[in-house]
């Protein structure tokens, strides 16, 4: 029975470690069908995509794991030699000295991530009832809890074993390296199952779910140094002789060669049969007692039953009645002040948000003195390490807005007020609390060189920006990735948003790392537009996200337009770099590179053009029809009632807007304050005329309009009033130009936006477009 019961708790630990592995991939293997209107399909199963996971990621983490561990025993040889090799063996004494602290170290570093695993301790895991009513005896239940702990514990595992084979390898036991890596590391694992049972048990009996969710802070306060520690032995710190590590193994008690860690570090650095007997002997005899110990204790406090007398439900500060002052104007919103309260109170959430980046960001620099020189000198370095702080706490703040709700998301539905309202209250005071992080750079700044440079307090500004924007960015892909009906409470945010949106921090920290003005401010206000974005399309979900029956309505969003927009111009950027780098290495065997299979470059950017809007007005069109999109409900087409009467009075509003436009044209060329490569922009090459008024009277009228129109401008007048969707839309288009040609485009911008919304068609923005390219360009070619 007690054999059956192991198993039974191993097998069902395997299979949630493989279902939450295979969770955050399944929307890859998931066949995702178009969803009916009115049905909804019921709860997936489970597919096969874990095995293949599970199989790629452990091999994956013992390789990284290996790597480091070569590194460390490599520092280890090399700054701890005494001259004196273990008794069978060829590693130095002085580095398994090294080798057990670090073994402690991270067995220490480990228990403490094992004990704020998910939750658990504050939150006694799903399966702690029923185990208790198993029809098995306690001690038997709690060898098969220990037994289930130790072998599934991928983490240590891969941690001991590849530190552990890698030492016994070096150290010349070859092809028996496995044997005692696993016997060293196993009793490491053990020891670590059973220290766990037994402190979660005493915890769980004696505190609070208050005073547990601190104690749980403070694992996470000492795992993550810890962890750091004994990684850096790998890194640049490592590499220096007055390391930490290296002092504490120096002045080592002659008591710490009896501990496990110590004993663990002899058995895999000798080959000795004899002494690896000797090690064997002791590790066993400290899993053994270590077991026995801790059974007894865990019986001792589980005389009285699983829970003791209600203890576990009742705290002087959950008794604590809460005031809040009524008649007073308040800074705070009552959702500010909640989210603030639960900061306060909650310590777990305190750690998450605001000391877990802190500290690992004060590891790295710690155990990498030349980061620190880095930080000082170049304003961009830090600019980055403090926008990445800020965005690591809004990964836990304002991403997790109604994941934090819990069960009692419903009462955020109930409070009188717009639910976008509610939680972009939360997003922006998040957005303001990280904006810490940039004020403290331009202090630290100030403190190492005496002063403050404009290019400091520009990538500053810079980041004070772009915090408030990402945080309404994180607050609303935690809407879109909210599982509420999800029964596991740790499956309730889907992954591939968070993935997402560390992928979205990427364009501030290019923004930093930019040289001039100009892609910075594109890049802030293409970050602003997603936010809006997101925000419509959370707006669209909220309402709908409680309800299992119902779905979001169908209709062109803002974030249509921009997906489709960035697809446009990734493909035909795709196309241009490989037609240079052909017509580069064409180049390298001619006196002149010439034109490209007869075709000149203007004719290329016609081709790419042209593939690229066909390929984004297909897939558009194609995703527009499987969502059952119709004109009704914002799908743009091109002809409609009114574009016939339009037809001439568009053309002749087109070549005013051209004459206006060569006028500015002419103008800019002849200003002499403008840099020379700004003025260079706007001259024209009269090779590849035609391609290039094909170019610009075609294709870019036909599908510039298409996404910027129809789509851009059509998904931020779902939302907004007419100016500022024209004024949105007209911006955007404007910014996808060179920025010496900005202010003549925005007023296309304008105008086509104007048209559109008067003929509810395409036709009419097209000629305007396409007149107005017609004159500014072929002005330009005749001119030349």
């Amino acid at each position: 029975m007690s054999l059956r019961a192991t198993r039974l708790l191993i097998g069902l630990r395997l299979r949630r470690q493989r279902n939450m592995l295979s969770g955050g991939l399944r929307f890859l293997t998931e066949r995702r069908g178009h969803k009916k209107t009115g049905a909804r399909r019921a709860t997936a199963g489970k597919r096969g995509g874990g095995r293949l996971l599970t199989f790629l990621f452990l091999p994956l983490m013992l390789l990284v794991t290996i790597q480091t561990s070569v590194h460390v025993i490599r520092n280890l040889n090399e700054h701890l030699a005494t001259g004196v090799v273990v008794a069978g063996g060829s590693v130095d004494v002085g580095a398994l000295a090294g080798a057990a602290v670090l073994l402690a170290l991270a067995w220490a570093a480990l228990l403490a991530l094992n004990m704020v695993d998910r939750g658990s301790l504050a939150r006694p895991e799903w399966d702690l009832e029923w185990l208790a009513a198993l029809p098995v005896p306690m001690d038997a239940l709690l060898g098969a809890r220990i037994a289930e702990r130790t072998v599934v514990n991928a983490l240590a595992w891969a941690v001991f074993l590849s530190f552990t084979g890698t030492l016994s390898w070096q150290a010349g036991a070859r092809w028996s390296a496995p044997v005692l890596a696993v016997v060293a590391s196993g009793v490491l694992v053990l020891l670590m199952a059973t220290c766990r049972t037994m402190l979660e048990t005493m915890f769980r009996l004696r505190y609070a779910p208050g005073t547990l969710r601190n104690i749980q802070a403070a694992c996470t306060l000492i795992s993550l140094p810890t962890l750091y520690l004994a990684m850096a032995a790998a890194t640049a710190a490592g590499r220096a002789p007055d390391f930490l590590v290296y002092q504490w193994a120096r002045a080592l008690p002659a008591w710490f060669a009896a501990t496990p860690f110590a004993l663990a570090a002899e058995l895999a650095g000798s080959t000795d049969p004899l002494h690896a007997l000797v090690s064997s002997a002791g590790l066993t005899a400290w899993a053994v007692g270590g077991t026995a110990v801790s059974l007894a204790v865990v019986r001792h406090a589980l005389r009285h039953g699983l829970v003791s007398g209600g203890a576990r439900e009742s705290s002087r500060n959950d008794r604590r009645e809460v005031t809040t002052a009524t008649g007073r104007r308040r800074i705070l919103t009552p959702v500010q002040a909640k989210e603030l309260r639960l900061l306060r109170r909650d310590r777990t959430f305190m750690m998450q948000t605001v000391a877990v980046p802190v500290l690992i960001i004060g590891a790295q620099v710690l155990f990498n003195p030349g980061m620190v020189d880095s930080l000082l000198h170049d304003p961009r370095h830090l600019g980055a390490l403090a926008f990445g702080v800020a965005a690591y706490t809004l990964c836990f703040s304002a991403f997790q807005t109604l994941n934090a709700e819990g069960e009692t998301l419903w009462l955020l539905y109930a409070l009188p007020g717009r639910l976008d309202r509610l939680v972009l209250d939360k997003g922006m005071l998040w957005g303001t609390l990280v904006l810490i992080y940039p004020l403290l750079m331009v202090a630290i700044m100030w403190a190492a060189n005496g002063e403050v440079t404009g290019d400091t307090l520009a990538i500053a500004a810079l980041v004070v920006a772009s915090l408030p924007i990402y945080a309404v960015i994180a607050s609303c892909m935690g809407v879109l990735a909210c599982r509420p009906f999800e029964a596991d409470r740790r499956r309730r945010i889907d992954p591939v948003y968070l993935y997402l949106f560390m992928i979205l921090m990427s364009f501030c920290t290019y923004a930093i790392y930019a040289s001039e003005l100009w892609p910075r401010l594109v890049l802030l206000g293409l970050s602003a537009l997603l936010g809006l974005a997101l925000w419509q399309k959370a707006r669209d979900r909220l309402p709908y996200l409680l309800d299992p029956t119902e779905e979001t309505p169908p209709g062109v969003s803002l974030a249509d337009g921009l997906i489709a927009a960035q697809v446009f111009f990734v493909i035909q950027g795709v196309i241009m770099l490989a037609v240079k780098v052909v017509r580069d290495d064409a180049a390298e065997g001619a006196a002149a590179a010439g034109d490209l299979g007869g075709i000149p470059p203007a004719g290329w950017l016609l081709i790419a053009f042209s593939i690229a809007g066909g390929i984004t007005w297909a897939a558009a069109r194609l995703i527009f029809r499987r969502r059952r999109l119709t004109r009704t409900l914002g799908l743009p087409g091109i002809w409609s009632a009114l574009s016939a009467r339009a037809t001439v009075p568009a053309i002749v509003v087109g070549l005013a807007l051209g004459g206006v436009g060569l006028g500015y044209v002419l103008l800019v060329k002849e200003w002499s304050f403008l840099p020379q490569s700004a003025r260079d922009a706007m001259a024209m090459s009269p090779s590849g005329g035609l391609w290039l008024v094909g170019v610009a009277v075609i294709a870019a009228p036909l599908f510039e309009e298409f996404l910027f129109r129809g789509l851009v401008f059509a998904g931020m007048r779902r939302t907004f009033g007419l100016w500022p969707s024209v004024l949105g839309s007209a911006a955007v288009f404007a910014v996808m130009h060179p920025a010496v040609s900005v202010p003549p485009v925005f007023v296309v911008g304008v105008v086509t936006a104007l048209a559109y919304e008067k003929t509810r068609g395409l036709w009419a923005p097209m000629l305007i477009h396409a007149a107005y390219n017609g004159v500014v360009v072929g002005a330009q070619l005749l001119g030349t």
